[in-house]
């Protein structure tokens, strides 16, 4: 709980600053939505508008599926039924150091 000063100030929490990416001289805003106020950074809020009206979430599924795309045309995308432990002794390099005394792999 705060309590708002004479001049009508508070403070933001640390958790919610945090969360909210606040920062000195970073722009806010308090927006009224059926009686509760809603705090928005709106560097972030205007940083995130698009174009295209996406949402943050909609733009990052679509540029995942354009990069997707992009490496299964140019033959680098790995689909040939590996587990994912394999999959990641593969990225990791673990066949490289196959040959390296110091090297234990996982069992």
């Amino acid at each position: 709980m705060t309590r708002v000063t004479s001049k009508g100030q508070v403070t933001i929490p640390k958790e919610i600053r945090d969360k909210l990416g606040i920062e000195p001289g970073t722009q806010v805003g308090f927006h009224d939505e059926d009686g509760q106020v809603i705090l928005r950074n709106e560097d972030t809020t205007a940083a995130e508008a698009d174009i295209h009206g996406e949402t943050p979430g909609q733009r990052l599924v679509r540029r995942l599926s354009e990069f997707g795309a992009k490496m299964r045309r140019e033959g680098k995308l790995l689909d040939d039924g590996l587990s994912v432990d394999e999959y990641m002794d593969l990225i990791r390099g673990y066949g490289e150091d196959a040959d390296d005394p110091g090297f234990q792999r996982r069992p």
